[in-house]
């Protein structure tokens, strides 16, 4: 916005100045003359430009988002500039009653680093579950090894039991990590809440193995009996 001193002169003859900040001077002079409209309406004398670059007052702002809203309504909803500026004039009315500073363009900027975020994640998650079967093959090998064996019933029993006292674990620590999700849920770009469902993801593939091993060794131990 451009700076103005306006000086007019009253009816009476007198001369007063006063500041005006407007895009141009056209809009400074009907802004004056806005201004003074309830007045002896002085008549407009002098008209100086003193500087650019001042900030537009909010009614200013509200009326210039008044007009591009007019502008883009008036070229139809699917014109490539109305679907453009989708979203971007009521950002821009907010903006002016909160004094906020909201923009389509950092809300994409946001959403690229949490899709960074995200991403990486996934690869944390992906060699975790490598890690998690791995534990698994581990708890299916050393039964392999206990049939190859031919342990007696009363030693698969006991092998039978640290099986279910894991699953008692691994059912708690699946619960725990359930919970922290929903206490979570509303910030899901937090470290909590992304811990929460890593632990989740990773105790429900542990479940899904001991359970199946426990299933096998109940088979055996029937089988033996």
């Amino acid at each position: 916005m451009t700076r103005y001193n306006i000086t007019a002169e009253r009816t009476n003859g007198t001369q007063f100045t006063d500041t005006v900040y407007a895009a141009d001077e056209k809009t400074a002079r009907r802004d004056f003359n806005e201004i003074y409209r309830h007045a002896d309406k002085p008549k407009i004398i002098s008209v100086v430009a003193l500087g650019d670059g001042y900030q537009a007052s909010k009614a200013q702002e509200r009326e210039a988002l008044a007009e591009i809203r007019s502008i883009v309504e008036s070229l139809g909803n699917n014109s490539y500039i109305a679907i453009a500026f989708k979203g971007c004039l009521e950002d821009a009315a907010e903006n002016i009653e909160n004094d906020w500073a909201l923009s389509m363009y950092d809300r994409w900027q946001t959403a690229e680093a949490k899709i960074s975020e995200l991403e990486a994640d996934v690869r944390k998650a992906t060699s975790s579950a490598k890690a998690t079967k791995s534990l698994a093959d581990a708890y299916e090998k050393a039964l392999e090894e206990a049939i190859e064996k031919s342990l007696t019933p009363d030693e698969i029993e006991t092998l039978q039991h640290i099986v279910f006292e894991k699953q008692l674990n691994n059912d708690s620590e699946n619960s725990a990590a359930a919970k922290a999700i929903v206490e979570n849920a509303e910030h899901p770009e937090s470290e909590a809440f992304q811990t929460a469902v890593r632990k989740h993801r990773d105790t429900t593939a542990i479940k899904a193995q001991l359970d199946a091993l426990a299933n096998r060794l109940s088979t055996i131990i029937r089988n033996s009996r």
